[in-house]
């Protein structure tokens, strides 16, 4: 008998042990329906939650990002580091297909916590733009929209009506758990009109409540009013958090954008156009990062119902090219620092991407080769005077909406989804400058408001932000170009 019980729980053991217990959600634009009134839009926030089918992605291979002159000021050579850092672990992912199939390789937690930092109120700047950047890949944060609302009533005497949009990343079927937290839901009324919010609790009150770099900036989507009430305060910035790497969920959701096996009828970027430049050797035909060496001898993308054709004369591949066509994941999206004058605000010199672009016609898969001359990086990285101080960042990602070439068009205005689409370039995250404040009504009362810095889990000293440039190190960095 106790032989039998041993086995029993062996097996409860195996089967609570084996079941998934991840998942992640998927940014686009407002649907016409995630308006205030049901906790979308707020202050910061770039996006809503999609449905599995309706996911935003890239649909090219190199992703390019700059600073500008006011970043290089404010933040200095230890601010563009921490930027370079971050993309450097961004970097580090596998292509999609390569990824185990349980991702057991990636862990439930990648969070660290700097104690100095913390007690500062210093946020970690290498943290707030990956996560931010896997929102302009087309990340949600999945701990605030495992549960949201769908419609909420005129008055509290109808019923709700609360949707999850959260996607296991095995078998994509809707899921309550993000890096093995189960997550349940209570609606929460705040304002006067009174709008409403569900608010997503995690079941075990010791388990925290941000666990995936997604979520790091995301959870500022949940109005800050439901919050206080709710007691959820930890849907913020995390003060000394930062993250050393992705977590299984981030790798998951980015696995679903990316992988070849997700199809969407897409159109390239106004600027991918056939070929390579003339005059190439072989190294740079194959090369994704290469130095222009002929602008006009690139064709043009002349896109057309059924697609562009390449009109220039010295290019070496001067096939048609398809420019909307069904299309798989790139696998994997690379970052590169563009060489670009900041400082003045101008092009030092343009560079040729090309890549083998993939597309299906009649069956089967198809393969063009194609170019972009980068002229202006696609993420620009600058600092502002944000007016709302508790906004740490502003970020603004070119949504591009393929539903339409995606469906026959026959379903009315009651037919239009809200995806799948494209991130176009270029995008703008834009730091907020203004360094330390103090929240309260007089000095003696008054609270240190949040910051920007840089820290890890060494013994060393948080590096705040802004902190300006000496004029040696201007020049310095004028010669290099940045």
């Amino acid at each position: 008998m106790r032989h039998f019980q041993k086995l029993l729980l062996l097996s409860l053991l195996f089967v609570v042990g084996a079941k998934r217990v991840s998942a992640f959600s998927l940014i686009g634009p407002y649907a016409s329906w995630q308006s205030a009134h049901l906790g979308y839009q707020q202050a910061g926030a770039i996006g809503g939650p999609m449905n599995i089918s309706e996911g935003y992605r890239w649909n090219i291979p190199t992703f390019t990002y700059a600073f500008d002159s006011t970043f290089v000021r404010l933040y200095g050579a230890d601010g563009m580091a921490a930027i370079d850092s971050a993309f450097a672990m961004l970097n580090a992912l596998p292509p999609a297909d390569l990824l185990s199939a349980d991702l057991a390789e990636y862990g439930l937690q990648g969070v660290r916590v700097n104690n100095t930092a913390a007690a500062l109120g210093v946020i970690d700047l290498k943290t707030t733009l990956a996560s931010m950047v896997l929102e302009h890949m087309g990340l949600a944060c999945p701990e605030v929209y495992t549960w949201t609302l769908r419609t909420a009533p005129p008055d509290i005497t109808i019923p709700f009506r609360t949707i999850n949009r959260n996607w296991d990343p095995i078998t994509w079927e809707p899921s309550a758990y993000v890096n093995g937290n189960l997550y349940t839901y209570q609606i929460y009324a705040y304002n006067t009109t009174p709008d409403f919010v569900a608010v997503n609790i995690p079941v075990d009150p010791y388990s925290p409540a941000i666990t995936t770099l997604a979520g790091f900036v995301g959870a500022e989507t949940t109005p800050a009013t439901a919050q206080s009430i709710s007691g959820s305060a930890a849907l913020t910035f995390a003060p000394g958090a930062f993250f050393k790497s992705l977590t299984r969920d981030d790798v998951g959701g980015l696995r679903f954008l990316y992988r070849t096996g997700n199809m969407a009828t897409e159109p390239l970027l106004a600027d991918v156009v056939a070929g390579v430049a003339s005059g190439a050797t072989s190294s740079e035909f194959n090369s994704p990062w290469t130095p222009v060496i002929s602008i006009s001898s690139l064709a043009t993308n002349n896109a057309s119902a059924n697609g562009g054709t390449g009109t220039g004369t010295t290019v070496s591949n001067a096939l048609p090219i398809n420019v909307t066509g069904l299309r798989p994941g790139v696998g994997k999206v690379t970052f590169k620092r563009f060489n670009y004058d900041s400082l003045v605000g101008a092009t030092r010199n343009p560079y040729l991407i090309s890549w083998q672009d993939r597309y299906v016609t009649n069956g089967a898969i198809r393969v063009q080769q194609v170019s972009r001359v980068v002229t202006h990086p696609d993420l620009i990285i600058s600092a502002a005077d944000i007016t709302d101080t508790s906004i740490i960042a502003l970020r603004t990602p070119d949504f591009v909406n393929n539903s339409t070439i995606n469906t026959d068009g026959t379903g009315g205005s009651e037919g239009v989804l809200s995806g799948p689409g494209t991130i176009s370039s270029p995008g703008l995250i834009t730091f907020n400058s203004l360094g330390r404040y103090y929240v309260g009504g007089s000095q003696a009362n008054a609270r240190l408001g949040l910051s920007l810095g840089s820290f890890d889990g060494s013994t060393n000293a948080p590096i705040l932000y802004p902190s300006g440039l000496s004029l040696k190190q201007l020049e310095l960095l004028v010669r290099q170009g940045r």
